[in-house]
């Protein structure tokens, strides 16, 4: 059981005897609705961030592919825009443990320490609401792009719809 079909390709590349005994079984996931309700400004006030930002909350695994964000906040900064990353996961990814050193180094060199926030693991809470008021979702990955913050994107998505949905009907 495989979670897309790049895992099936690389599955079934590499263990020749799993072609055809492989399934593909989409993520799914549910919000529940206690986090889609209640006022999320409360959560960027707390972490200080602006009205409109990006919001990339991977673990900070090397193969998540940060660096690409920063080389493009940096280029950003070059072309005068101010834009803010929030950034949320655990920083340690113990197969790369200097990684997270190396991207502080690159963020520091391109002067963009009030860009790239760095928030560390936060409250499932707040993620929810970090992905309910923020601009756009960023999912960069040497590997698929596809996990579950984006399907989790997708369901807060969904319930926002059905609640306006429903509020409108009223």
């Amino acid at each position: 059981m495989l979670s897309s079909e790049d895992a099936r390709k690389d599955c079934e590349h590499f263990y020749r005897r799993a072609i055809g005994n492989t399934e593909v079984v989409r993520f799914a996931t549910s919000i529940p609705a206690d986090l889609i309700e209640g006022f999320p400004e409360k959560v960027f006030g707390e972490y200080q961030l602006p009205p409109k930002f990006f919001y990339l909350p991977n673990q900070f695994w090397k193969h998540k592919n940060h660096m690409v964000v920063i080389e493009a906040l940096g280029l950003l900064k070059q072309q005068g825009f101010d834009a803010v990353v929030a950034v949320t996961g655990n920083p340690l990814d113990p197969r790369h443990p200097g990684y997270v050193g190396q991207l502080n180094v690159r963020i520091e060199s391109l002067g963009l320490r009030d860009n790239f926030r760095i928030l560390g693991l936060v409250p499932r809470r707040h993620v929810i609401s970090l992905l309910r008021t923020c601009a756009a979702l960023i999912n960069p990955s040497f590997f698929e792009g596809w996990s579950s913050t984006v399907e989790e994107a997708r369901a807060i998505g969904d319930a926002l719809g059905r609640a306006v949905k429903a509020a409108r009907e009223t």
